[in-house]
C-alpha cells in the first residue's frame, strides 16, 4: 500500500512540474516556440550611460503580448530635436516617431534623444550601438529583425552607422538626408560597401532638399550590388515627414510594414 501511495505521489509531482515549467516545444520546422516574457508593456522613458555620454535618454515602447524574439525598430530624430531639452518634443513634432509609438503593436520601438545642441547622430555612433545592444539583450530581441529609420539628421546618422555595421540591421529607411542647409550632411564613398549589404529605402523631397545627392548615392549603392529604392515626394524638407505619415495616423507608403518584413539571412 505504501509503495502505491509513493508511486501516486511521484506521478503527481511530474504532472505539476510539467505544467509549471515553460516547455520549449519543437515546431514542425525544428524551431522552438516563443516564450512569454514577464515584462510590463507600454511606453517608458529610460536612460543609459554609454561610452560617449553620461546619460542618453530614450523612449522604449514595449509591445503587449510579449514573447521572445520580437523585432526592434530604432528611430533617430532630426537635428532640430537637439535644440530641445525635452524628449517629449520628439513625439510632438516628428510624425514618424509618433506613428511608431501609437500604431505599431508587434515590435519594440526605441527612440533615443540627444539634446546637446551642435551634436548630431554622426557623433553618436557608439551610443546608438550600445543602446541597441542593451535593449536587444534585455528583451531577447530577434537579432535578425533589428531595423532602423531616421529623419533628416537622423537619416544622415543612419547612413554612417549602418555603413559601418550592416551586420546589425535587417534594413534601413532614410527620410530626407543630405540637406543642403547642413554642412555635415554629406555622403562619403567609403559608406557604399557597407550600405550595399542591407536593404535600403530612401524617401526624398523634390523641393529644397538633397534629392540630387540621394540619386547619386542610390546609383553608387546599386552599382555595388545593393538592394535600394528611392521614392520622390513632391514636398519640402520640413513637410516630408507629415506627408509620409499623415499626421501620425497612416503609413502612406507602407514604410514600417516593409521594415518589419525584412529579416537578415
Amino acid at each position: 500500500m505504501k509503495f502505491k501511495k509513493f508511486i501516486a505521489f511521484a506521478l503527481s509531482v511530474v504532472v505539476f512540474l510539467s505544467l509549471s515549467i515553460p516547455a520549449f516545444a519543437e515546431a514542425g520546422n525544428g524551431e522552438t516556440t516563443q516564450t512569454p516574457l514577464n515584462v510590463t508593456s507600454g511606453l517608458k522613458i529610460n536612460s543609459i550611460k554609454t561610452s560617449e555620454m553620461e546619460s542618453l535618454n530614450y523612449y522604449l515602447k514595449v509591445p503587449e503580448n510579449l514573447v521572445e524574439n520580437m523585432p526592434l525598430i530604432v528611430y533617430l530624430h532630426s537635428s532640430g530635436m537637439a535644440k530641445s531639452d525635452e524628449i517629449e518634443e520628439i513625439l510632438r513634432t516628428e510624425e514618424g516617431a509618433s506613428y511608431l509609438v501609437d500604431y505599431i503593436k508587434d515590435a519594440f520601438i526605441v527612440i533615443p534623444h540627444d539634446p546637446q545642441a551642435g551634436r548630431q547622430w554622426l557623433d553618436r555612433e557608439a551610443s546608438v550601438l550600445e543602446l541597441i545592444e542593451s535593449v536587444a539583450a534585455e528583451y531577447k530581441i530577434d537579432r535578425t529583425r533589428i531595423s532602423i529609420m531616421g529623419y533628416s539628421g537622423g537619416a544622415d546618422g543612419i547612413a554612417k552607422i549602418a555603413a559601418h555595421h550592416p551586420e546589425i540591421f535587417s534594413c534601413a529607411t532614410l527620410i530626407s538626408p543630405y540637406s543642403p542647409k547642413n554642412p555635415r550632411s554629406t555622403y562619403t564613398d567609403d559608406q557604399t560597401e557597407g550600405l550595399a549589404k542591407l536593404p535600403l529605402q530612401f524617401y526624398m523631397e523634390t523641393i529644397d532638399g538633397g534629392l540630387d545627392t540621394a540619386k547619386n548615392v542610390v546609383q553608387k549603392i546599386t552599382d555595388a550590388g545593393g538592394n535600394v529604392s528611392l521614392t520622390e515626394i513632391n514636398t519640402t524638407h520640413s513637410s516630408i515627414d507629415s506627408m509620409l505619415f499623415k499626421e501620425s495616423q497612416r503609413d502612406v507608403y507602407g514604410i514600417v510594414e516593409w521594415m518589419l518584413s525584412q529579416k537578415k539571412n
